[in-house]
């Protein structure tokens, strides 16, 4: 007799899914998981489209747990404390994700903090941070700096979108740590766009480090 392993859930790699709702679930028996919520997405190209795939997390989101997380990756920006957010909206749209496996080995989960929302018109419908504002003007100074002044490099900056639906802020890089530093949000979590450019990334991809939870 010839048996073949099977995979339980979607196998491990990056894909572009819809997310489909949450559901609130029970306890798991023999584990500590309490009440919870699972967060199911389906597959939306390649080999496994169709498939589902899911997150457990637990119902008090904040900036640092699965579930908060998760609910920042659906918006597609960072969200501060106290802020109500209606997760029906995003049903229907398109991620990227990750699924890796699961704690203890019997299948695959999705990494919550690698929930990202697809940009339009690549892969499928979904929302992006709003296009940065123009870039101001560049000055330009007299051609020969005064004799005796050292010449210092101009210092970079930002457009911070440090709230969804807000205008971007524009920051610089000490600006933007502090910003990171008295906030809960995750350095990975925060769409930062370099002044004169229209490319979006995170603050961590510039080099704003997240300060230890103590």
């Amino acid at each position: 007799m010839k048996l073949v392993m099977s995979q339980s859930g979607v196998p491990v790699g990056n894909y572009v899914a819809e997310f489909v709702g949450v559901e609130k679930c029970d306890p798991i028996p023999g584990t500590d998981y309490g009440p919870g919520f699972e967060w199911t997405f389906v597959v939306a190209e390649g080999e496994c489209k169709g498939q589902a795939t899911h997150r457990i997390t637990g119902r008090e989101p904040t900036a640092r747990n699965s579930c908060g997380r998760l609910l920042s990756g659906l918006a597609g920006a960072p969200l501060g404390r106290g802020q109500e957010v209606d997760v029906a909206q995003f049903v229907g749209k398109a991620y990227r994700i990750v699924v890796e496996p699961n704690q203890n080995g019997t299948g695959t989960r999705v990494v919550d903090y690698k929930v990202e929302p697809v940009l339009p018109g690549v892969g499928g419908q979904g929302t992006a941070p709003a296009a940065p504002p123009p870039a101001a003007p560049r000055y330009v100074g007299p051609a020969v700096p005064p004799q005796g002044a050292p010449s210092a490099p101009p210092r970079p900056s930002y457009w911070v979108e440090a709230e969804p639906g807000k205008p971007a802020t524009k920051m610089t890089l000490e600006e933007l740590q502090a910003f990171v530093d008295a906030s809960e949000h995750r350095p990975e979590n925060v769409h930062v766009c370099k002044v004169g450019t229209d490319n979006w990334q995170s603050a961590k991809d510039v080099g704003i480090r997240e300060q230890p939870p103590f």
